[in-house]
């Protein structure tokens, strides 16, 4: 008995210590840092969604107060809270160990994405011409600029090093017009084919183009060297493109663009076109006018993205539409284009995002056509700016200077670091952080395109691209019929 007793006592003592240590466990949580909200007025839901684990669940009404302490909670992991709306919580990682350092994870992500040397970014610009005259560009072109056979050699070689360092290439194309130089395309890119195939290196070949010069013979020998990826402008249908992608001589383009467009699909299946719309107050209700001109059967080749035109006051979209008109505007063109069979990703969340944008990589590079090296492809690549220039031996000369305005600073600015959308844009312009001292424009963007995305996801759109993971109140309701 007296033994009976004992082993009592040491098992009764034995689970006041689990619970106790169970406790503690249960409390050592703490909400993440990078939950947001975002109200659904018409159902009463809550969307929670968290920007660095990409996790997304509605919250009914009547369950928000529980969910909504949870969060607010320095000890989240409470037990006395209902066990399923915190089991829910934590698979989200709405609510993670107290130890867990989240901005940590964002910088290490950064960093990894900023020092990735397993690819290589080569940005090549052939040329500084252009047969368009469009109104809001902002280069400057000059039909002498095209890239001689002696810088060619050169970037030959010094590509080929490139890609002998890496595991893979994205060999972009740029300009000026990068088809106004289709031998040099043609020439390097054969180079980049060959060596890529040789090396067993991964290539993935890419070119923006404003597609006016994409004959039937021009198309097939560009996909022979593996050019499958392209940009192709169109600023809505035709009485608006005419009058804003028009050439030099103020002839419109828009027809010849449709045309070329079609025929560069039907070549290949591997073809994808990236559809890219600027938009302003001009333009943007017009959107769903272009969409139609394309027949349906090369719609999935097609991926839309819709760009807001920058710059000059007037034509400039957010000097004349509000952020919430943007968002608004896109979230229903984005639907109504993946409704109709365009290829869409949804904007306006960037989960996972490794950097701001490709000029964060150290391993990227944009060569124009006299050798020089820039990081951003925005600009009028002025030699003052560059950062290094490819030699006549095909070697990379960096101006240190240069680079380490890039790529000394700090990962974040301060203000970002408190930022619950910090994962979803990665600290902002990093050309704007060394010229204005200032993050830029997705300060301004990022929050309403977020929401108006959240709405679109949780509410009954893009279900394809992010579904809801949990319906708390129907977890619950489940759970509770199990347990009676």
């Amino acid at each position: 008995m007296s033994t009976g007793r004992s082993r009592l006592k040491r098992n009764r003592q034995a689970r006041l210590c689990c619970s106790t240590i169970e406790q503690e466990r249960r409390n050592d949580m703490k909400p993440s840092r990078y939950n947001l909200t975002s109200a659904n007025p018409d159902t009463g839901e809550t969307i929670l969604f968290n920007t660095l684990y990409g996790s997304t669940v509605a919250v009914d009404r009547a369950h928000w107060p529980v969910v909504a302490d949870l969060l607010a909670s320095s000890t989240s992991g409470d037990c006395d809270s209902d066990p399923q709306i915190l089991g829910a919580l934590k698979r989200g990682r709405f609510i993670i160990e107290d130890g867990v350092d989240e901005l940590a994870i964002v910088q290490n992500r950064k960093t990894c994405g900023m020092k990735d040397t397993n690819r290589a970014d080569v940005i090549i610009m052939p040329n500084m011409d252009c047969n368009f005259a469009c109104p809001y560009c902002y280069e400057k072109h000059d039909r002498t600029n095209r890239m001689t056979p002696r810088t060619e050699s050169a970037l030959k070689v010094w590509l080929g090093n490139v890609i002998d360092e890496h595991k893979l290439v994205l060999l972009n194309w740029f300009g000026g017009e990068p088809l106004l130089s289709p031998g040099t395309i043609l020439s390097i890119g054969e180079f980049a084919r060959n060596r890529c195939r040789e090396k067993g290196v991964s290539l993935l070949a890419h070119i923006t183009t404003n597609g006016y010069a994409l004959t039937p013979s021009l198309i097939s020998r560009l996909i022979d060297i593996e050019i499958f990826g392209y940009q192709i402008t169109m600023d809505c249908p035709a009485h608006i493109h005419d009058r804003t992608r028009i050439l030099r001589s103020g002839k419109g383009t828009f027809g010849r663009i449709l045309d070329n467009v079609i025929t560069l699909c039907e070549a290949n299946d591997q073809v994808k076109i990236a559809l890219r719309v600027n938009f302003n107050h001009k333009n943007i209700d017009a959107i769903p006018d272009l969409l139609a001109q394309f027949p349906q059967q090369i719609r999935s080749q097609l991926r839309v993205v819709y760009e807001p035109v920058f710059g000059d006051a007037a034509q400039s979209a957010t000097a004349n539409l509000a952020g919430a008109a943007i968002s608004s505007a896109l979230t229903r063109y984005y639907e109504l284009a993946a409704s109709i069979g365009f290829d869409v990703v949804l904007g306006g969340l960037g989960i996972g995002k490794l950097a701001y944008c490709y000029a964060e990589r150290e391993h990227q590079y944009i060569v124009n056509f006299n050798g020089d090296v820039f990081k951003c492809s925005v600009g009028d690549f002025a030699g003052s700016g560059r950062v290094g220039f490819i030699d006549a031996e095909g070697v990379f000369v960096r101006d240190q200077d240069k680079w380490d305005d890039w790529f000394s600073m700090d990962l974040f600015e301060e203000h970002c670091k408190d930022c619950s959308f910090l994962p979803l844009c990665m600290g902002g312009c990093r050309k704007d952080r060394i010229e204005n001292k200032r993050t830029g424009s997705y300060c301004h963007l990022v929050p309403t395109n977020t929401s108006h995305a959240l709405k679109s996801v949780a509410f009954g759109s893009f279900k394809e691209i992010l579904s809801r993971e949990v319906k708390i109140s129907r977890d619950c309701a489940k759970a509770r019929q199990t347990v009676d």
